[in-house]
């Protein structure tokens, strides 16, 4: 008797996190910033590629070497003990001189992050954030007429040249933080926040307050997870013990689970 599984196949998603040419040191080197790992996972590839130089990929704090000895096109596995410094510190690409960094790229088999659609737009005109001296506020009742709901999302598009906090505020029943203090990094131009019950109670009640510093509001909207998906070029596949296997999360397992998700030879199954 054959047991057989649904496979899913799923092609990777990449992001480029560099590309140009840019001659390495073995000081600072090339960085990429924290910001740029926000959605990284465990399992995650990084691939870093030269114009034929090797290279060295560190974390700076702490001090992590992730690749001693790198070629072209080699991909470092981002691990669970190595993901909080990346996501904390980001990554530097070392090299010498004579070698250039031409592209660096994070690739993900790992399910990404729902799409967010944008449910109304609250505020629609730029307002600079001085340094904690400028407080704009958003109507309580924009967020009733617009149907927001527990689990939206409040989305401020910003710019800012570094050096940035956000933070919200309501004033029911009393004076206080619905969120207290998050940095915007220049290399992102989106901050989103996921509502709660209470946290709309609030705002609704009054108004949302957003201060901070060193940043210019480009607008304010509500966003919502879209909820339809889609999956795409099912197959059915024979079971096999040849193969290493993966849990979603990157975890390498001694067999294939009863249950649930899993990954072997770069493609997801679903065991039932």
């Amino acid at each position: 008797m054959f047991l057989f599984m649904i496979c899913v196949s799923m092609s990777a998603a990449t992001t480029v996190l560099f590309e140009g040419k840019q001659a390495l040191n073995w000081n600072d080197g090339l960085k990429i910033d924290a910001a740029q790992f926000d959605n990284a996972q465990a399992g995650d590839i990084i691939t870093v590629t030269t114009d034929g130089g090797g290279f060295k990929l560190v974390v700076f704090s702490p001090w992590t070497v992730l690749n001693e000895n790198g070629a072209s096109g080699d991909g470092y596995a981002i691990t669970d003990e190595t993901l909080e410094a990346i996501k904390t510190d980001g990554i530097h690409v070392q090299g010498d001189e004579s070698v250039n960094v031409l592209k660096v790229e994070l690739s993900s088999d790992a399910p990404q992050p729902a799409e967010k659609n944008v449910v109304a737009t609250l505020l629609n005109e730029q307002q600079t954030i001085g340094n904690w001296d400028n407080t704009v506020e958003v109507a309580g009742s924009l967020f009733t007429e617009a149907g927001v709901k527990e689990g939206d999302y409040i989305r401020v598009n910003y710019t800012t040249e570094g050096d940035a906090q956000i933070q919200l505020c309501a004033n029911t029943p009393e004076w206080h933080n619905i969120y207290n203090c998050a940095d915007l990094p220049a290399a992102k131009t989106v901050f989103d926040f996921l509502l709660t019950a209470k946290d709309l109670a609030d705002i609704e009640a009054d108004k949302l307050y957003i201060q901070g510093k060193n940043f210019t509001i480009c607008n304010v909207q509500i966003v919502r997870e879209a909820t339809e998906t889609a999956i795409s070029n099912i197959a059915i596949t024979a079971k096999t013990d040849k193969n290493n296997i993966y849990s979603i999360d990157g975890t390498r397992l001694k067999n294939k689970p009863q249950h649930g998700l899993y990954i072997m030879n770069g493609k997801k199954y679903i065991a039932k």
